[in-house]
């Protein structure tokens, strides 16, 4: 490794990192990878660390997903944890993923921020329902099925046997967000999903995606991806990514 990792606290446990079958990886306070495990390079479409060392999410994934990934960066080199962060991510063909990532501060042996360490799981559906109770279980399977509907998150309440506060409570502890943002979550990811395989028109993808109209649709993505449907139609097929 290079003059980055000299002088970490827990050398040793590189080893341990390169035998994980999740991915793990390290980054300066750039933002660039400096380190990354074999199922991670994996995941990147690479072999050696030396074919991402000095690279960004920028250079392998799309806007929206690198700011989101910078976001996050950001807060870690001030110091903050990321710990057990639920997302769904869209990947190997565009099919959905649930993930669940960790991002923990990187310190010298001086106790001074140097970068942060990565740790990324596949859970996939049925991984994030096994971290779900009963209730919110059955709540998840209602909104996969059901997204491109009109949902009320009483509605939602009332399939899980719940109270709304109750729900609310259940999805922030479990799920990590709420039952409108998971919901949201699941729309956006289809609407990336269709804007990248299809030729669907854009004011389709938003009614299959529970809006209700194009408009509204695309103030929406926006807001979640800092880019509209178009330009994201635009830009996903110049590229390779890892993520999509």
């Amino acid at each position: 490794m290079d003059l980055f990792l000299e002088g970490l606290e827990c050398d040793p446990f590189l080893a341990i990192l390169e035998e994980s079958e999740d991915y793990v990886y390290l980054k300066n306070l750039k933002g660039e990878f400096v380190f990354s495990n074999p199922a991670h390079l994996r995941l990147m479409g690479f072999d050696r660390v030396d074919q991402i060392y000095g690279k960004t999410d920028f250079d392998f994934v799309l806007p929206f997903l690198a700011l989101r990934f910078q976001q996050q960066d950001r807060e870690v080199f001030k110091g903050k944890s990321l710990r057990k962060q639920v997302e769904l991510l869209s990947k190997e063909g565009n099919h959905s993923f649930w993930h669940l990532t960790t991002k923990l501060p990187l310190r010298s042996s001086a106790g001074k921020i140097v970068g942060l360490i990565g740790y990324t799981r596949k859970l996939g559906p049925e991984g994030l329902k096994s971290r779900a109770s009963t209730e919110v279980a059955r709540s998840l399977c209602y909104l996969q099925e059901n997204f491109s509907e009109k949902i009320k998150v009483s509605e939602i309440a009332k399939i899980a046997c719940l109270s709304v506060s109750a729900l609310e409570r259940r999805f922030q502890k479990e799920i990590g967000m709420s039952p409108s943002n998971y919901l949201k979550n699941l729309r956006m990811n289809e609407a990336c999903r269709l804007l990248s395989e299809t030729q669907e028109s854009i004011a389709k993808i938003a009614l299959d995606c529970g809006a209700c109209d194009q408009a509204y649709f695309t103030v929406e993505f926006r807001k979640q991806f800092q880019i509209t449907p178009l330009h994201y139609r635009k830009g996903f097929f110049g590229k390779g990514n890892a993520f999509s």
